[in-house]
């Protein structure tokens, strides 16, 4: 149940702000560590620093003096608020209503209707950052920045305050205030629904609360980071660094599929046909689905419907309509698609392609457009190579120094 919340709670946050909340404000996270997004958990798991790595310092020795992070503005209160939340008048919800504390360095109320909600409220934040136009385009010759997975913190918001609120799914109001001094009325330990923390006062009618810190002091959180990664290639397009080295970066996305409001991915169904009603299709049935509002690809025998996927796929539209009405198993293939990239391709099945429908092409025959197959051709035989190669780039593009 953790791991999906905190899970959810990410997406929310970065659907709102196209930044990482950090589930563990007080872990330490850093301008220029990098690693990969638990999938799981959405934790950050920090594999190294650009700084102090030894393979990125053997390249680029004098990388922290030429181009050091860089310090933006403090700022008063950042508040990151999911897309469904509101902000209310506490005092005329009596359920939240905190009374007013005269010492409140902040003071704030938020309303999260129907849907889980998430809330992040960060005090006196400062952000530290990789200058992009200096770091950013070296940083793109190590090659294991080229990996899918690998993403790169290039900005933290740090704060000596900080308070996180995830709603319930039915939807919650929560109350926050900052004090000065903690009020006596209220300890440490009241009742649930009330939570009094490191000056923090705050009341919710239901959901997920957390805090520390109070008014002042050092930069002890890390609540919000920010991630990206290299530009994913496409098809054939060979790997040069652009003038602009930080052109090739991109804000990495989170690694899962849509999630429920448990934070559970959703089985997404890209068709009408129900998952037990899958049905043969034949080739004129996948040639009449070519348009971009209606394709249908052909994938090691398998029909998917790809319409709903052309502007998510990492490698452009183009490269999907290129096979439209063909076999694209090579062309899949041929990319060394991750397991991810599969898993997305699973949840556009539609149905499995009748090869006996389609007239059998002669070895001659050069014309294009057409399936070579046959209701008495072995598909293991034309796939099976096809398979080996798909690997063989996989494991170069992947794993290959």
């Amino acid at each position: 149940m953790g791991s999906a919340i905190s899970r959810k709670y990410c997406e929310l946050i970065f659907t709102s702000a196209n930044k990482y909340p950090n589930w563990d404000p007080p872990k330490r996270i850093e301008a220029g560590d990098f690693g990969f997004v638990n999938k799981e958990t959405g934790e950050l798991m920090i594999h190294g620093n650009v700084y102090t790595d030894p393979e990125i310092l053997g390249k680029f020795p004098s990388l922290k003096e030429d181009c050091p992070v860089a310090l933006g503005e403090r700022e008063d209160v950042k508040v990151v608020c999911s897309t469904n939340g509101q902000s209310i008048n506490s005092a005329a919800n009596p359920e939240i209503d905190l009374g007013n504390v005269a010492n409140a360095s902040f003071s704030g109320a938020w309303r999260f209707e129907k849907s889980r909600g998430a809330l992040l409220v960060m005090m006196n934040p400062q952000m530290t950052y990789i200058p992009r136009s200096h770091i950013l385009g070296k940083l793109a010759e190590i090659h294991r920045f080229r990996k899918p997975k690998v993403v790169l913190v290039t900005a933290v918001f740090n704060a000596p305050s900080y308070a996180m609120f995830a709603s319930a799914t039915g939807g919650s109001d929560v109350s926050m205030e900052l004090n000065g001094t903690v009020p006596a009325l209220h300890a440490p330990g009241a009742t649930a629904g009330v939570a009094v923390e490191s000056g923090w006062n705050s009341k919710y009618t239901s959901g997920l609360y957390r805090a520390a810190g109070g008014v002042g002091g050092s930069d002890r959180y890390t609540p919000l980071f920010v991630l990206e990664k290299i530009k994913t290639l496409r098809r054939g397009e060979r790997f040069i660094i652009p003038e602009r080295g930080e052109d090739i970066w991109t804000t990495a996305i989170p690694p899962w599929d849509a999630l429920d409001e448990e934070g559970n991915e959703i089985e997404e169904e890209y068709s009408d046909v129900a998952q037990e009603e899958k049905k043969l299709i034949t080739y004129e049935e996948l040639q009449a689905h070519k348009s971009k509002d209606d394709l249908y690809v052909l994938i090691h025998g398998k029909i998917y419907a790809a319409a709903k996927f052309l502007d998510e796929h990492p490698g452009g539209d183009e490269v999907i309509l290129a096979e439209a009405g063909k076999d694209a198993t090579e062309a899949f293939e041929d990319v060394g698609h991750s397991d991810e990239a599969r898993e997305v391709l699973n949840g556009l099945y539609i149905g499995d392609f009748d090869g006996a429908d389609v007239k059998p092409v002669e070895a001659n025959d050069n014309t294009t457009g057409q399936i070579r197959a046959s209701s008495s051709s072995n598909p293991i035989a034309y796939f099976v190579p096809l398979a080996f190669l798909g690997a063989f780039l996989a494991w170069r593009f992947y794993f290959a120094p």
